[in-house]
């Protein structure tokens, strides 16, 4: 009996041990990776680790409080004037981005979209480079590389998390990025002119990329924000910053 506890015991410390900081234990990737919000944990050696979690508009959980940006009809209105920014949780790094490219969905070219949306931010200030070679992570993984990949996530409600690795001097050192492949994706070349019910590569990236940067989530009236913590299906209005998303950048910088 002792000898069947102990091998017991010694399994679970081993699921513990390779579940990725900031997934529930336990959670089977083929089943969906389970990840939860995660606000300056400490992994060692003076590094602390932040995940953000970004939804899709509505379901159950829902996303944190806010108006606009409801789910199911096509709304792309968006004059980025909205100035109200969060304080950034760390400072921006200069980061390359690898692309797991085997875990991107079949007939997805995500090239154009993922360097567009670190664009972006490059074009206030921002050091972000994006690669298309260079990772094999399929689950986010501090080991000095970051990595842009998709991966089922759990909540189904997910979009795509975010794990930042933050030094002892509070600036962001690695980033791993994934979205969730149990969501439908697309690539729009505008404002869809009907509802698809997918989600933007672009949109979401733009979003999650201001996490490796180092900015919070904020939540304005009108879900203009890019880092708006959630979005509904057809959204196009993230890929563009407001004036908001700029300052939350430039005191990221700063820090």
């Amino acid at each position: 009996m002792v000898r069947r506890l102990w091998i017991a015991f010694a399994g679970l410390a081993v699921a513990l041990l390779a579940t990725p900081a900031g997934a529930l234990p336990g959670a089977a990737v083929d089943q969906g990776m389970q990840v939860v919000p995660v606000q300056g944990r400490a992994v060692g050696h003076g590094i602390r680790q932040f995940v953000d979690v970004f939804y899709a508009r509505g379901g159950n959980p829902g996303p944190p409080g806010g108006g606009g940006g409801g789910g199911g009809s096509v709304n792309c209105t968006d004059d980025n004037t909205q100035t109200g920014f969060a304080a950034p949780f760390a400072g921006a790094g200069r980061i390359t981005l690898h692309v797991n490219e085997n875990t991107v969905p079949s007939g997805l070219n995500v090239n154009t979209a993922l360097s567009n949306a670190a664009s972006q931010w490059n074009g206030n200030g921002a050091h972000l480079s994006v690669t298309f070679s260079g990772s094999s992570e399929t689950t986010p993984t501090q080991n000095g590389t970051s990595t842009i990949g998709w991966v089922k996530i759990v909540p189904k409600n997910v979009l795509a998390a975010t794990w930042t690795y933050v030094d002892s001097s509070n600036h962001v050192i690695e980033a791993d990025l994934f979205f969730n492949s149990f969501q439908p994706w697309a690539i729009f070349a505008g404002c869809p002119t009907t509802a698809t019910g997918r989600f933007d590569v672009g949109d979401i990236a733009t979003h999650e990329m201001g996490h490796v940067l180092g900015l919070s989530h904020f939540s304005d009236s009108g879900a203009q924000a890019t880092m708006y913590p959630s979005a509904p299906p057809d959204e196009v209005r993230k890929i563009t910053l407001t004036q908001g998303d700029k300052s939350a950048l430039q005191a990221s910088l700063g820090l």
